[in-house]
């Protein structure tokens, strides 16, 4: 990613702390292709970090991806040894 393509962050303008977005279980059950029961567990075993508002539960984006991280990695290492089996 070009420095210029950077997402800048955005902060509070009354304390200054990071906003980032967060994500409902609906949300994320649609972008993962998952059971709603399924991420759900990943919050109590706390796999997946996630923060309650209201009745809301929600997501954070980061928490999302660092979960996304090692899966990705291994699915690059698979298509790398299916490569020298072909």
């Amino acid at each position: 990613m070009k420095s210029s393509e950077k997402e800048t962050e955005k902060y509070c303008p009354h304390c200054g702390s990071n906003l980032e977005r967060h994500l409902s279980v609906e949300s994320v059950e649609e972008l993962l292709d998952l059971k709603e029961d399924c991420i759900r567990k990943w919050i109590r075993e706390g796999k997946l970090k996630a923060v309650k508002i209201g009745r809301s539960v929600r997501i954070p984006q980061s928490s999302l991806v660092e979960m996304i991280k090692p899966i990705n990695s291994l699915k690059d290492r698979v298509d790398a040894l299916m490569k020298t089996l072909v």
